[in-house]
């Protein structure tokens, strides 16, 4: 048998019996446990929470032999005090939050400049070594004259500590940025019209300049990306696909009127392209028929004529314009004449190109004139389009929804549409966000209703769903005025 064990904070003992069963071992008997009553517990030692109550609001409430009504109870800190307000005036403080949350996130959005839209100005890769070289090599050749000068070194001083204002801002509002519109609202220049009628606009800095977002195409063989391509765009059947494909654009873009159109034809000029190269060469390089030159050698036409000897002396030609270009050529002269000086002697070169236009080696890639045989695997074309807001709009939507202007089928070329601002990757990327914004409201409603079924309360739902909608504005709001 074993003693008997008593506690003095029960009602009544709790016996234990142990016996020895047979083996020797002890058996506790279950049937004799511990009688407590409910009503009147053993004393524990308090939490540090509940401790901590009664030393701030009920000091001693365990000990009725104390009088408590002097005794001096611990101050609450601020978050203390207002975590009781809170507890007291909950509606209150709620309101109050949520018409602050409101007026700060109405400012942001209101006077922020807020937008839901990708920030396109400067390079997307920001901070990466090939982003930070880049942007030197853009600072340093957007001030080159200035440096050139700088005898005192304070140019280059401040541009390696100060930020340079608009040059990573839209071009369109950078300055010196091409605004002479006449016509308000259709992007029609009339100087720029009379440049391209008369083909000075063709191989011109106009053509290229950013601010002017001319429409242009990339093109690039079937082989373009193998090892040892062989197809070229100076091909019969690459030439006639590049023509085809340039025609059924300029259709599209008489049709939606964002071309410049000469008074005499009526219709949007040739892109700049080998084609329109290709035709000049068959027609002896005459420039007074430029704006005929699609009816006189239609598509057809130049993929009969266009034999192994006429595209041979077409390729030395472009060899002969694309060297001139790298070596002679300055800015953006009309390419007609060289300097060359040597020990304060000059002598002037003639331009040996044949075309009577301005060359531009974007027809043609960087390793044209290396390889043997000479092969052309990217090439460009450069359209003669309005710069207004509506009608870079309307290219896009033509471009990427309608697909309406012409991509060729792959075989033997493909080729891909841009502005020479690159306006439609910047709107497409823009319109991405816009997709990636119906992407959180349907995760928003997923979370609603695994917020209904896990509170069972819609006022809860509402109130976190508020909270939810409600941080975007305000963490704008804290990085636009604060941070």
């Amino acid at each position: 048998s074993a003693p008997i064990v008593k506690n003095e904070n029960q009602t009544s003992a709790a016996v234990a019996i142990v016996t020895a069963n047979n083996d020797g071992g002890n058996i506790i008997d279950s049937s004799a446990r511990p009688n407590i009553d409910p009503k009147n517990p053993p004393l524990q030692k308090p939490s540090y929470y509940i401790d901590s109550f009664h030393e701030h609001f009920f000091p001693h409430p365990q000990n009725d032999a104390i009088d408590t009504s002097n005794t001096y109870k611990k101050p609450l800190s601020i978050p203390q005090r207002y975590a009781t307000s809170m507890a007291r005036r909950p509606w209150t403080h709620l309101i109050i939050a949520f018409v602050i949350a409101f007026i700060l996130s109405f400012v942001g959005l209101r006077f922020g400049d807020f937008k839901v839209a990708i920030n396109n100005s400067g390079w997307w890769s920001r901070g990466t070594e090939i982003g930070n070289r880049a942007t030197q090599e853009m600072m340093i050749r957007l001030n080159r004259y200035d440096l050139f000068f700088d005898e005192t070194g304070e140019v280059w001083e401040e541009l390696q500590s100060e930020m340079q204002p608009d040059w990573q801002g839209p071009r369109n509002d950078r300055v010196g940025a091409n605004k002479n519109n006449e016509t308000e609202g259709k992007g029609l220049d009339d100087a720029t019209l009379t440049s391209v009628c008369s083909g000075e606009w063709y191989g011109s800095g106009d053509m290229m300049l950013e601010s002017n977002e001319n429409l242009f195409t990339i093109w690039k063989t079937e082989d373009a990306e193998a090892e040892d391509p062989e197809m070229s765009i100076l091909d019969a059947d690459a030439m006639y696909d590049l023509c085809i494909a340039e025609e059924n654009t300029l259709s599209a873009l008489e049709d939606g009127d964002h071309c410049y159109k000469c008074p005499d034809t009526g219709s949007c000029v040739p892109p700049y392209s080998l084609v329109l190269m290709a035709r000049l060469h068959l027609t002896g390089n005459d420039i007074s028929k430029l704006d005929s030159l699609s009816e006189l050698i239609s598509c057809d036409t130049l993929k009969s004529t266009w034999t192994a000897r006429v595209q041979g002396d077409f390729t030395m030609a472009l060899k002969i314009c694309v060297n001139w270009s790298i070596r002679m050529a300055s800015d953006d002269t009309k390419n007609k004449d060289g300097m060359i000086t040597m020990q304060n002697t000059s002598i002037t070169v003639t331009n040996p190109c044949p075309f009577p236009i301005r060359f531009r080696a974007t027809v043609v890639d960087n390793l044209f004139p290396t390889t043997l045989p000479n092969i052309v695997r990217y090439s460009s074309s450069y359209y003669a389009t309005k710069m207004s807001e509506e009608d870079t709009n309307g290219m896009y939507e033509a471009n990427e929804n309608d697909n309406v202007y012409d991509r060729s089928d792959g075989t033997p070329l493909s080729g891909v549409y841009d502005t020479t601002d690159e306006t439609f990757q910047n709107m497409y990327s823009d319109a991405i966000v816009g997709r990636d914004m119906a992407l959180a409201v349907g995760s928003a409603g997923v979370t609603i209703i695994a917020m209904v079924m896990h509170t069972q309360s819609p006022f809860l739902t509402l109130m976190g769903l508020f909270q939810i909608l409600l941080s975007f504005p305000l963490a704008y709001f804290v990085y636009y005025f604060i941070a």
